[in-house]
């Protein structure tokens, strides 16, 4: 007979306690567990208990030290019915099922979990109605359990070797000088056949490299739920791989040793696991590729979701923010890239999360349309005057033509989709978590368009038939458009107004300053607060728009191949290869080889790669105005480009019946600062009602 739940009351949880085994090795003896229901208090105990330390044994030291002293020094549990531990995992595939024993009947669980209880020797999700009652206590769950020990699955791909290496990184990471003396110089030179040009050599092995991408691609990193259950662990939980085991400080330290070095050893990690002839090469753009085996090899998915989610623990444990409220972008573009098994779980599994939980009050309910979810919980992110929110709406960009590449020897003839039509009846203020936006790059800067960030004068009010209200202005119109990517398929773009383009930046000087600015959205890759050095107009120079740097794989978004494209398209009354080239638009000749194709320094390439980041699916574009911009690639000839009162960046709008549709966000240059703000008599501020549809 099969194991019946049980229902709870209200502040019950199901404890599950795996029975003990002598033999490590044994794994034939079946898996028995009971099952309890037991209080858990709102306010844990804070006086010492057994395991007030916390220390999980195997990721410090193999040795037992409880040999040298007296049986729990004499110590209470933390809770009258002793301490638990949260589990965290990924179910993996629903139809791959194990029985184990539970209170002495069969009950079948996936085998990621059973593998998990294996090495160990949890919400029933069946029940819609309990379901959304303990999702809510998924917060208090893992905050108060004594750890939160994260299973990554069994061992394989040589998983050991990746954990050592892990272990080694982030030894490295905490020393004064992480990268010191960690590569050896190597000198290709086949001069005349091939350019001489220097490289670096990894120490590390390519088994070691290709056994940290595998760990780094375990489907555990991807699931949604981990997020919250992460963000609510301590630095020293527990992660195991079969019978390896970190902490997790030991996880995001070796991440960030990766990100540091992310153009070089980042490349190794990745391009080892695959054949490929530019394997020492500089990859840029990686992060924006289309295609989702592209997208998995991206820093975003692997080591950079790390340090993203270790960033979700540290404000967890802050005890209020440095200024206004918790940074929410980072949970917000995680929870949009997560992977699920239910959509509403998008917002219903990051309400624990602090940034989330300061800002919205909903109750989940699975048997409430998806729609009506998305579009409160938008209201309720931007209700109290902060638009920023909205900077993440996004629109179907367009379809590119497919390209040749390493691994596709026949490329498909089938145009390949940038991002994906929304399906879902919501506003179009509302962020769809579902459909596949354009992997555009956010700006990085810190940027101040509309004044402060919330403004608390700021009013935005929802009709009864979902038309939101905001106060803004219209200040400038788009007039001119680049093609979003060298190969979009719609040939009308670039796309030039046919009545001539002012300049708003006092010649071309002044318009070559702002195109190498607005090529990176006036940031710099030091922090996101500090501009663009003066150094960064090397972004101007004739090579890198005639044919690149060597030994750079531009990923299709390369300025060379850009300038093909959009030379003629008019900006601040210039032509784009004006601007580059000088005034008669010429490119030059070039003398010898060595002379067109030559190395970056390192500050260089981090910016290259920086504004082909920034570029990637946006169009850049001229205003009526005179002025110079990104903006999505959704947007058309005529749109508005408006201040919205508590949003940091301008916004795209487009007007349809006296009401306004949002397109996203974008970057102009020269009104980021608040600079329109400084005389509010000449700019006319104003309700903005956005459309229902």
């Amino acid at each position: 007979m099969a194991y019946v739940y049980l229902p709870l009351t209200t502040d019950e949880i199901r404890l599950l306690t795996v029975e003990p085994t002598t033999d490590p090795n044994d794994y034939d003896t079946p898996v028995r567990c009971s099952i309890h229901h037991v209080r858990l208090d709102s306010t844990p105990p804070v006086q010492p208990s057994i395991g007030h330390d916390h220390t999980w044994p195997e990721i410090n030291t193999p040795c037992i030290f409880a040999s040298i002293f007296t049986k729990h020094h004499g110590l209470p549990w933390r809770y009258p019915w002793g301490d638990f531990i949260a589990l965290s995992y990924a179910w993996g595939v629903s139809k791959q099922k194990r029985s184990i024993t539970l209170d002495g009947r069969p009950f079948p669980v996936t085998q990621n979990l059973f593998d998990a209880l294996l090495h160990l020797r949890t919400t029933q999700r069946a029940d819609v109605a309990e379901r959304s009652a303990q999702v809510v206590r998924m917060r208090d769950i893992y905050s108060a359990a004594w750890q939160v020990a994260v299973w990554l699955g069994p061992e394989a791909d040589d998983s050991g070797l990746a954990f050592t290496a892990l272990r080694w990184m982030a030894a490295r990471q905490r020393s004064p000088a992480p990268l010191e003396g960690l590569y050896k110089p190597a000198v290709y030179d086949v001069r005349p056949l091939f350019v001489a040009y220097r490289s670096s050599r990894l120490p590390l092995r390519p088994e070691t490299r290709r056994a940290l991408f595998r760990v780094l691609l375990r489907d555990y990193w991807q699931r949604m739920w981990i997020l919250q259950e992460i963000a609510l662990a301590r630095s020293d939980a527990p992660v195991m791989c079969g019978r390896d085991c970190l902490s997790w400080a030991d996880i995001r330290d070796s991440a960030v040793f990766i990100a540091n070095d992310s153009l070089r050893l980042g490349r190794d990690i990745v391009e080892t696991s695959r054949l490929n002839i530019w394997h020492h090469s500089l990859h840029f753009a990686r992060d924006r590729m289309v295609k989702d085996r592209d997208r998995d090899r991206a820093s975003e998915r692997t080591w950079g979701l790390l340090i993203e989610i270790a960033n979700l623990q540290r404000v967890q444990r802050e005890t209020a923010p440095t200024q206004g409220e918790f940074e929410i972008f980072g949970p917000l573009r995680m929870m949009r890239n997560a992977k699920l098994t239910d959509e509403k779980d998008r917002v219903y599994g990051i309400l624990g999360i602090r940034a989330v939980a300061d800002r919205i009050v909903l109750s989940p309910d699975y048997e409430r349309p998806l729609e009506d979810i998305y579009r409160d919980f938008t209201a309720q992110l931007i209700s109290r005057g902060d638009l920023n929110p909205m900077r993440l709406i996004s629109r179907y960009a367009g379809e590119i033509h497919d390209s040749w590449s390493v691994g596709t020897l026949i490329p498909s003839r089938k145009p390949i989709s940038v991002g994906m039509h929304c399906t879902h009846d919501i506003p179009s203020w509302t962020i769809c978590w579902t459909c596949k936006p354009p992997p555009t790059a956010p700006f990085r800067g810190a940027y101040r368009a509309a004044g402060a960030a919330i403004d608390p004068s700021c009013t935005v009010s929802l009709s009864a038939n979902l038309d939101l209200t905001v106060r803004g202005a219209s200040f400038d119109i788009i007039s001119s458009l680049s093609s979003f990517h060298p190969l979009e398929t719609d040939r009308s773009y670039p796309a030039n107004a046919t009545v001539p383009s002012c300049d708003a930046y006092d010649g071309v000087d002044g318009a070559r300053d702002a195109l190498w600015r607005t090529l990176v959205g006036n940031a710099s890759t030091k922090d996101d607060s500090t501009r663009s050095p003066e150094a960064y107009s090397w972004l101007l120079q004739r090579q890198l728009w005639q044919q690149g740097v060597t030994m750079v794989n531009t990923n299709g978004f390369g300025f060379y191949e850009f300038m093909a494209r959009n030379k003629d398209l008019v900006v601040c009354g210039h032509r784009l290869k004006e601007l580059v080239f000088g005034p008669n638009g010429r490119r030059g000749t070039f003398k010898v080889l060595d002379d067109r194709v030559w190395q970056a320094s390192q500050e260089q390439s981090d910016m290259l790669s920086l504004a082909m980041d920034t570029m990637a699916w946006r169009r850049l574009v001229g205003t009526a105005g005179g002025r110079m911009g990104l903006v999505p690639a959704a947007a058309r000839m005529g749109d508005s480009i408006a201040l919205l009162v508590g949003c940091e960046t301008p916004m795209v709008l487009r007007k349809v019946n006296q009401r306004y549709q949002v397109i996203g966000e974008c970057y102009v240059h020269g009104v980021m600062e608040g600079e329109l703000l400084r005389d509010v008599k000449t700019l006319n501020l104003q309700d903005i009602t956005t459309k229902r549809y």
